[in-house]
């Protein structure tokens, strides 16, 4: 089951430290000594800079493995399987949000846009600059403004199109209520209308949205976060193969083994093997 991620405060850490404006936070810093596995649903935009250790973020059926430097942005109404490594130094990362209104604000003409989903950012100095301007929110300091920050962000964003586009066609079409009943019972939906009826929608409204979100039917994306969770279990847990499948949602093994070699180039069991 997926979590709602609020307050930035997740097991495994031994260190956190938030900026909170208005009544919620908006920046956080955190430490993991060791290893850690979260499953959360992220309802607003996060930009998540890695600065130190690694990770795996499982991205349907892509897995990110990101490091000290990269810059992981993830965008609204996204269903999150990550996995902290353990190695020789602890995991270290700063997380911002981005909120919807700040996205919402200006006007963009929607061309070609990548479907929904997370990806690593290009770096440059311009993102180390932001780094060194949130370091007095943490540290005391100084004063930083989040409004000012977050619309340096977005302006940042902005200079890669497709990306800028696909976060505001995700705030233009939210699905909070429909997602409330993927992080929760995704295993047991068996068609869409259980989804339309959450999400308020026709049928067809659904698949429209599908489509224009995703780039796919409802039904393609469940089974393609199905095979998400199940390649995070796989890699950071002992549940035999069989248990692994049942408890994501397949009642048929074989489907399960000819949907996961077709996604991720291998069997689950050579999957494990390679973690």
């Amino acid at each position: 089951m997926y979590s709602r991620y609020e307050n930035f405060r997740l097991s495994g850490q031994s260190f956190i430290n938030t900026a909170c404006h208005q009544g919620q936070d908006w920046a956080a810093i955190s430490v993991y000594p060791g290893a850690a596995v979260h499953e959360l649903y992220v309802r607003h935009t996060i930009i998540n800079f890695i600065l130190d250790g690694e990770k795996r973020m499982y991205n349907g059926n892509r897995v990110l493995h990101v490091k000290k430097g990269d810059i992981l942005l993830i965008p609204p109404g996204t269903l999150v399987s990550s996995e902290i490594l353990h190695t020789s130094r602890p995991f270290k990362s700063m997380n911002l949000v981005i909120p919807d209104q700040v996205i919402a604000r200006k006007r963009l003409l929607l061309g070609d846009t990548e479907p929904k989903s997370m990806a690593v950012l290009p770096q440059g100095s311009d993102w180390e600059g932001l780094l060194n301007r949130l370091e007095p929110v943490f540290t005391g300091n100084g004063e930083v403004v989040a409004e000012e920050v977050q619309e340096l962000v977005w302006h940042k964003l902005l200079q890669c199109k497709s990306l800028a586009g696909m976060l505001r066609k995700a705030v233009e079409c939210p699905m909070d209520d429909m997602m409330d009943l993927l992080r929760t019972r995704m295993e047991d939906i068996r068609d869409m209308s259980d989804l339309a009826e959450a999400g308020h929608m026709s049928p067809a409204t659904l698949k429209r949205r599908f489509r224009y979100l995703f780039d796919c039917s409802p039904m393609q994306w469940i089974w393609t976060m199905r095979l998400q969770r199940a390649a995070l279990l796989l890699r950071s847990g002992q549940c035999p193969v069989n248990e692994v499948a049942f408890a994501t949602g397949f009642s048929d093994i074989s489907h399960f083994y000819r949907l996961f070699r077709k996604n991720y180039g291998c069997t689950p069991v050579q999957w494990r093997q390679s973690a």
